[in-house]
């Protein structure tokens, strides 16, 4: 799809977009698992890939081995916040809206805006 570049949206470079009939998401889970990791063996020979951060002198070692860990959404990022998210199904919108200001309100980093490249 070309759906125009901005200083927010990029999707050829940033993302994987695919679809498959009457599969679910474990399935399509699954396929790019197969192809992310199967992309980083066959360009460098290992799953195991170092990359060196811009502005960093020390390597990390980025493990590509299959098969990846599987989190689910929501429990994660309670845990990570440390907030508890009313469910849908059961909750007034002011309740919504209280979970999810009290997530950003924790939230002590800010997002810089994406920098595109110069020509």
């Amino acid at each position: 799809r070309n759906e125009g570049i901005d200083m927010t949206h990029n999707p050829e470079f940033t993302s994987m977009e695919f679809y498959m009939a009457y599969a679910d998401y474990n399935d399509l889970m699954e396929i790019a698992e197969e192809m992310i990791s199967g992309l980083a063996k066959a360009i460098t020979g290992s799953y195991l890939v170092e990359y060196t951060p811009l502005g960093s002198e020390e390597p990390i070692i980025i493990d590509y081995t299959p098969p990846f860990k599987r989190i689910s959404m929501i429990p994660e990022l309670e845990r990570l916040m440390n907030v508890t998210f009313h469910p849908l199904q059961t909750s007034s919108p002011s309740q919504q809206d209280s979970s999810w200001t009290t997530c950003a309100l924790r939230t002590t980093s800010t997002v810089p805006l994406p920098v595109l490249p110069q020509e």
